[in-house]
C-alpha cells in the first residue's frame, strides 16, 4: 500500500495573555484559549500529498522523493526522516514553496538533492546535510 496514512493527531494548546484592570491597577492573565492538533502523516510512496499537510514522517522504504511531491504545501512545518532512513534522492521541486518548514536532517543516505528542491523555503533556517551526499542541484535553496 502507497501513499499517505494519518498516524496521530498531535496536540498542543494555544495561550492567549489578556490585560485587565483590576483595582485601578492593571494585570496580566493567562488564559488556554484552544486545542489544536496537528495531524502526523506517514509519507510512504509518491502518491500526491494533501495541500494542508502540517507534519510528515517518511517511512522506511521510501527511496526516492518523486518530483514535487510536496510541492506548495505551505502549512508544512516538520518533515521528519530517521537517520537510518533509506532515501537516496530529493527530486526536482520536491518541497519548493513550502513556506512555512523551518529545519531537516537529511540521513547519508541521501545522495542527491535535486534542482529547486527547496525554492522559496522561506524560513528554512537549518539543513544538515550529511556525508553522503554528492550532488546538489541548480539553485536548490534559492528564494
Amino acid at each position: 500500500m502507497s501513499g499517505l496514512k494519518k498516524v496521530i493527531p498531535r496536540y498542543h494548546t494555544t495561550y492567549k495573555i489578556e490585560e485587565i484592570e483590576k483595582a485601578g491597577r492593571r494585570e496580566r492573565r493567562v488564559g488556554m484559549s484552544s486545542n489544536t492538533a496537528d495531524e502526523v502523516f506517514q509519507y510512504t510512496g509518491s502518491e500526491t500529498v494533501p495541500k494542508d499537510v502540517t507534519i510528515v514522517h517518511f517511512h522506511c522504504n521510501v527511496v526516492n522523493l518523486t518530483i514535487l511531491t510536496f510541492r506548495e504545501c505551505t502549512k508544512l512545518k516538520e518533515v521528519v526522516l530517521n537517520i537510518n532512513n533509506g532515501l537516496q534522492t530529493i527530486g526536482s521541486l520536491a518541497f519548493s514553496n513550502c513556506t512555512l518548514l523551518e529545519s531537516i536532517t537529511l540521513p547519508s543516505t541521501v545522495t542527491e538533492i535535486g534542482a529547486h528542491a527547496f525554492r522559496n523555503c522561506k524560513r528554512l533556517r537549518e539543513l544538515v546535510l550529511n556525508e553522503g551526499l554528492v550532488m546538489i542541484g541548480t539553485q536548490a535553496f534559492y528564494g
